[in-house]
Parts: C-alpha cells; structure tokens; sequence
C-alpha cells in the first residue's frame, strides 16, 4: 500500500471551519466540557481564537496536507519549561490527526515541523501536552522519546472549595469521636471500679 504524501504548512483562516471539526473531536477524548456555554458560543470563541492564534507571530499553528485535504493540526508554542529558570522550549499542543488518517505518518511529521521550529528559535527542547488516559497517544511519543516529566492535575473550583473544607473539618470531626470514646471507655471504667452492693435483709 502507497501512503500518500504529506506536507506541513502554516495554518490560514481558510482552514478554520476544518480545524475547529478537529478541536471538536479532540475535546471529546478529555477536555473536560464548560456548563457556562453553548456549543455556538464555543465554536464562535475558538473560531475567533484560531484566527488571533494564526495571525500571533509568538508561536505557529500548522496543519498536516495529504492531497487537498487537511489531516491533522498542531500548535507551536516558545516557553519556559521552569518558571523559575530561563529554560526555553517548544511547547506542542492541540496535536490531533484526523480520524481515517492515523498511523499513516502524519503524527510524526507534524512533530518533525515542531522539530524545525526549535531549530529556527534556537531551542534544545520541545514539550507535548497529552491527555494521561490517550493511551495510543501516550505511546506515540514515548517511542519519539519524549519522557515524563510532570503530571498536571485540574480541579474545578466548586470541587476545591468543598474538598478544602471538608479537610478543614475533619480534625474537628475526629476530636468529637476521641472524646466521645474516651468519655465510653471511662464511663466503663467507673462501672467496673463500683463496689457491689450488700445485698438487703430481709
């Protein structure tokens, strides 16, 4: 079987209503979904953010081309990989390849054009963003080398808030139940320590 050809350019706002089925897609395998709006308010944002992001010189959306059609997408970010330190890298992000064009290569060479964009910015580095549960994903930079460095957790607010007073109750919860059981082990004590009654004479 032949693969056909695929070449990587920079994204144009042409390609936004393609690129916006595949932000479509790939929030379905574990961006958590927002209550607070629409699904048209949302494409509407992205929409707009796609092309604020094609047109941003600080960092490159690229799409993947095998024909006419566009396969894949990916977005190029310069950053720091410390906050604390200069340590420069390419962050990749939103790496998502169309489904019925998996496995075919298209992956690898959007992270090859990541590659070429480190070397033109002059970094040592690039960094992917990749759900913990995409296993295939997982792997598919892993045999890239790309190795674990950090895992990020997310909390939504209201969770956070409950949890932390929740904890904060706890030691106050566990006080009461010492104190409960010391006051039942000392009432038995007492029970036991009690002389016996004589018993009345007729």
């Amino acid at each position: 079987m032949i693969r056909a050809a695929i070449s990587i350019r920079a994204a144009t706002a042409d390609d936004v209503p393609v690129l916006l089925d595949m932000w479509t897609e790939l929030r379905q395998h574990g961006v958590r979904r927002s209550a607070s709006h629409s699904s048209d308010q949302l494409l509407a944002e992205v929409a707009h953010r796609y092309v604020q992001t094609i047109a941003d010189a600080s960092c490159r959306l690229v799409v993947a081309i095998t024909g006419e059609d566009v396969v894949g997408m990916a977005l190029f970010t310069v950053m720091n990989s410390s906050t604390l330190l200069d340590v420069p890298t390419i962050q990749v992000s939103h790496l998502y390849v169309a489904g019925g064009h998996r496995r075919r290569g298209v992956g690898r060479c959007l992270i090859s054009a990541a590659a070429a964009y480190a070397d033109e910015n002059g970094v040592d580095q690039v960094m992917a963003s990749v759900t913990p549960g995409l296993r295939d994903a997982n792997r598919f930079y892993a045999r890239l080398g790309f190795a674990p460095t950090v895992v990020r957790r997310v909390a939504p607010l209201a969770v956070l808030r409950r949890q932390l007073a929740t904890d904060e109750a706890r030691p106050a919860m566990l006080r009461r139940e010492l104190r409960l059981r010391r006051g039942a082990i000392l009432g038995s004590a007492r029970v036991a320590k009690a002389p016996a009654r004589a018993p009345r004479e007729g």
